[in-house]
C-alpha cells in the first residue's frame, strides 16, 4: 500500500513545488504584533488571532525584529518603509 506522499493528489505538498511565495505582512500588522507581544505580553497564538495572521507569522516577525537590532518602543520617526527595509534586509 503506497504512502500518501508516494502518490495521489497531495504529492505536490511533499515535493515543495507549486507553492506560491508568501506575502509580506503589512507594516500596520507588524507594529500591532510587536505592540501586543512586547507590551501586552500576549501568547503568540492570541496575538495571531487578534491581528488575523498565523502564529508562525507572529514568530517570524518577532525573529526578524530581534535580528534587525531595533528595540521597543519603535522611534516615532521610523516610517513603515524604513521598518520594512530593516526587517526584510537581505
Amino acid at each position: 500500500m503506497p504512502l500518501l506522499a508516494d502518490s495521489g493528489p497531495f504529492l505536490w505538498l511533499f515535493e515543495g513545488r507549486d507553492r506560491m511565495p508568501a506575502e509580506r505582512t503589512a507594516m500596520c500588522h507588524v507594529r500591532e504584533i510587536l505592540r501586543l507581544k512586547l507590551v501586552g505580553s500576549l501568547a503568540t497564538r492570541e496575538v495571531g488571532r487578534r491581528v488575523g495572521v498565523a502564529a508562525s507569522t507572529v514568530r517570524a516577525t518577532l525573529k526578524r525584529f530581534q535580528a534587525c537590532g531595533l528595540s521597543w518602543p519603535l522611534p516615532e520617526e521610523l516610517t513603515d518603509a524604513t521598518l520594512e527595509a530593516k526587517l526584510f534586509a537581505e
